[in-house]
């Protein structure tokens, strides 16, 4: 009998048979085209990754708070996209995903301190929250598992956002000088304007990556409304996140590319001084101090919250020092702090943090800050490794992947960024875009056998890789800087 002829290996690439032990006479050649995945090709999935979408268009454009406010539609898609998961074994992705378990833990913590809470009924409701927040972050990575489905749900997160923008030009209205809704969560400004951070690359990602001049074109005109519903916000929070966006982004493109990063910076700052009215236009140069200019009374109170923002982040940072553990329970913090100020004699209101890290040491303790902040390590550290892989001479990851990565970062970056000057511990926010870093990484693992580069016209695939393989495993030594064993 003829021996198998040998697998051809690209220069720089780890021999086959080093990654998947004894996969060479255990399962059949496949080249790149016939690298299908019966788990991606799952009608159920599909099923469930479009109503997911759905689901994201909703909570992010609002939408279902403007036409139903007291509909049970997201609820109804909610567990139709929780069954379609479990149906298809999507969820069994969760246990081989360091993201996912961070989350889990974050709320295991939260529930170990509602019994310690000052008022655990109203602890345990910002629990509920959070918990129906893991749910859809959990449903995301299950069902997004094939390589593009991470681009979909940016691009859905773009629609969405512009959807919620063009809601405020047409039916929103000024509070106190700023542009809110009447009812939901974009009655609140600052969460107004996160959401619109967030959803801002996918914009950007189709005015920089797309080579069709009128895609680019339509780009620039969906980021119009947006930048002027943003700036009408008043919202200094995210402006601190909308900066650190346009920051990655100028380090991220190419130099050519650059001028147009300082173009779009241009248009906002001339949006600013020739769109917004007088009020606006001071409160943003009232981050730190008052402006020059005789304030008047709105300014004047943005400048007193400016100084009151200050001494709660103060107030957070002792009572996180009295209570490093267990925190005074979650949601509790502004009840506290309104009580310690009135027996110190003080004027006060039952404020939140205005800072998410703050709002987790103070509520849940020390060991809550700490578990986020691995949320957030695990994230940046998932995206990272798929960018990493992209410079690696062994496989050739679709171009279109790689860019979702990058501006996938980016929307977790400025959200990163909002959380230092807003309260947003508990939204749902943070869990889907960390989710949404697990499923790049994910879905890159699984199609990993299928992108080698052009020399590697054969690829030898261990039916059980997606959940047997950890993510190093399949990481050359020239990204991982050890060698493959």
């Amino acid at each position: 009998m003829n021996a198998p002829k040998p697998v051809p290996v690209a220069p720089g690439a780890p021999a086959i048979a080093s990654i998947f032990p004894s996969a060479a006479a255990q399962s059949p050649l496949l080249n790149r085209s016939q690298f299908v995945d019966a788990a991606v090709q799952n009608p159920i999935r599909k099923i469930g990754l479009y109503l997911l979408l759905l689901y994201i268009f909703l909570f992010f454009s609002r939408m279902i708070e403007f036409t139903l406010p007291f509909g049970r539609v997201p609820v109804i898609i909610f567990a139709a996209m929780a069954i379609a998961a479990v149906g298809s074994g999507g969820l069994l992705r969760v246990l081989h995903c360091r993201v996912a378990w961070a989350m889990i833990a974050l709320i295991v913590w939260e529930a170990i301190t509602v019994p310690f809470s000052t008022w655990s009924g109203g602890s345990t409701l910002m629990l509920w929250e959070s918990i129906r927040a893991l749910g859809v972050a959990l449903v995301l990575i299950g069902v997004c598992t094939a390589a593009n489905d991470p681009r979909k749900v940016m691009v859905m997160l773009g629609f969405s956002v512009l959807f919620g923008a063009l809601i405020g030009i047409f039916f929103g209205k000024f509070e106190f000088g700023r542009l809110v809704m009447e009812i939901g969560s974009f009655k609140d400004p600052n969460f107004y304007a996160t959401t619109l951070v967030i959803g801002f690359p996918a914009w950007l990602m189709y005015l920089y990556a797309s080579p069709n001049k009128v895609v680019k074109f339509l780009a620039f005109a969906c980021m119009i409304p947006i930048l002027f519903v943003f700036l009408q916000t008043g919202s200094r929070g995210g402006m601190i996140g909308l900066i650190v966006v346009f920051i990655g982004l100028f380090f991220q493109v190419r130099l050519p590319q650059k001028l147009g990063v300082m173009g779009i910076v241009c248009i906002v700052l001339l949006l600013a001084v020739f769109a917004l009215p007088d009020y606006l236009r001071s409160r943003f140069a009232t981050f730190y101090e008052a402006p020059s200019a005789d304030a008047t009374d709105l300014v004047g109170g943005d400048i007193g919250s400016t100084y009151a923002r200050m001494q709660l982040l103060r107030d957070s940072g002792n009572m996180t020092l009295k209570h490093p553990v267990f925190g005074v329970g979650m949601g509790m913090f502004g009840q506290i702090n309104w009580e310690q100020a009135r027996e110190r004699g003080e004027p006060g209101l039952a404020n939140v943090t205005h800072n998410t890290y703050t709002q987790l040491s103070s509520e849940t303790g020390i060991p809550g800050l700490l578990i986020f902040l691995a949320l957030l390590y695990q994230s940046f550290k998932a995206l990272n490794k798929v960018l990493q892989l992209g410079k690696s001479p062994a496989y050739k990851i679709p171009e279109n992947v790689l860019i979702a990565t990058r501006y996938v970062r980016l929307c977790l970056l400025g959200l990163c960024a909002c959380a230092a000057s807003l309260s947003l511990a508990y939204s749902p926010l943070f869990f889907v875009i960390t989710a949404l870093a697990a499923s790049v990484e994910l879905s890159v693992q699984r199609n990993l056998p299928g992108w080698t580069v052009s020399a590697v016209r054969e690829v030898v695939r261990r039916p059980d890789w997606p959940a047997a393989q950890p993510f190093a495993a399949v990481l050359p030594a020239s990204v991982t800087g050890r060698p493959v064993s």
